[in-house]
């Protein structure tokens, strides 16, 4: 077993030698300028970096095997430069990258350090593809992503947590999750790397989402909800529904039974020989119609009659200006009252 100085010099010396590209071979990594040449583990690094930026974009978990894929198609490096991409990754750029141990016999992950602020999380091809299995133990483990953390403690812990309209979290998920750590007791025993994955997983499945201020989780909302029903009326309450048929019907028996208004009108210009306000006249013939009133709820068959007697009492608004008292606008006196009927154009 090498020790970590060793590891270091076995790493400068797998990049000592300069492999040149194959003819026709296609390579992204940065070419060299003409003033300065960068070594061959610079461009080993640049090209893994670009790789990761690639699987972040494409939300692909950045294993190991996936990295030397992509590295033999560069064409670039030889297979001992490639099979070295751990060590480089872990002695020669620890600041640069962050290497996942691996979980139940899969592949470690590479990843950088600080993640780019767009990324939303990896997504796990593979379990897309298998059916969706609608056992309650499934989903919980769906739920939380391919890592499948089976503390159920945990697990209803996280997803009450996802239900909390007032949580806030740090934008960065290594933040967030030191900050779960800290705070909240379950989550005590748990690893900030298991917390991290389990936070990912929740951004990838659209749970959570990095707002301006922090990540706050995604709350679904059922917009099409049946209204629920109406439970019994207290007594004596009248239905909403029945409202409208008890009014049509008080109109219609209104309309049917009108009243003829004229010894009415006649009195109340006896009793105002100054005039009359309009609001007065309309609450007089409400109470005289069991409270229902228009201006074609009352009748005055009798309008000849009315009308001489009305201008039998024109000596008594003598100096008055017709349809106004000395009281001024606004005020019906006997001149302006009438029967109701069809109006002549003035």
């Amino acid at each position: 077993m090498l020790s970590g100085a060793q590891l270091v010099l076995s790493c400068s010396a797998v990049f000592s030698r300069v492999q040149p590209c194959s003819a026709g071979a296609r390579c992204s990594a940065s070419q060299p300028s003409a003033g300065a040449r960068p070594s061959v583990c610079s461009v080993f690094k640049g090209e893994v970096t670009r790789i990761i930026l690639y699987c972040y974009k494409n939300r692909i978990t950045p294993t190991v095997k996936m990295l030397q894929s992509k590295l033999r198609e560069c064409q670039r490096f030889s297979e001992e430069q490639i099979s070295a991409i751990l060590q480089v990754c872990a002695r020669d750029a620890p600041m640069l990258y962050h290497i996942q141990p691996p979980m139940r016999g899969e592949q470690p992950v590479i990843v950088l350090a600080k993640s780019p602020i767009w990324f939303q999380g990896f997504v796990n091809q593979e379990e897309e593809q298998q059916p969706q299995n609608t056992n309650d133990d499934a989903v919980d483990k769906a739920l939380l992503g391919p890592q499948g953390f089976q503390d159920p403690e945990v697990v209803k812990v996280f997803q009450q947590m996802l239900q909390d309209e007032n949580l806030l979290l740090p934008r960065q998920v290594s933040e967030a999750a030191s900050k779960l750590q800290q705070k909240v007791q379950p989550f005590w025993h748990v690893s900030t790397l298991e917390l991290e994955l389990m936070l990912r997983d929740a951004m990838s499945k659209k749970l959570l989402k990095s707002w301006a201020d922090g990540m706050r989780p995604v709350i679904h909302r059922k917009t099409n909800a049946k209204p629920m029903p109406i439970g019994p009326l207290a007594p004596g309450a009248c239905n909403a529904n029945n409202i409208g048929l008890v009014r049509a019907e008080a109109s219609i028996n209104g309309s049917q039974a009108r009243k003829d208004v004229t010894d009415l009108l006649t009195e109340l210009v006896l009793a105002f020989p100054s005039g009359l306000r309009f609001s007065t006249l309309k609450e007089h013939l409400r109470t005289c119609n069991d409270g229902l009133f228009s201006e074609t709820s009352f009748t005055c068959p009798a309008a000849k009659n009315w009308t001489e007697k009305v201008n039998g009492l024109s000596s008594m608004f003598a100096g008055t200006p017709p349809g106004l008292s000395k009281a001024g606008k606004g005020v019906i006196g006997p001149s302006r009252i009438r029967a109701p009927g069809p109006r002549s154009s003035e």
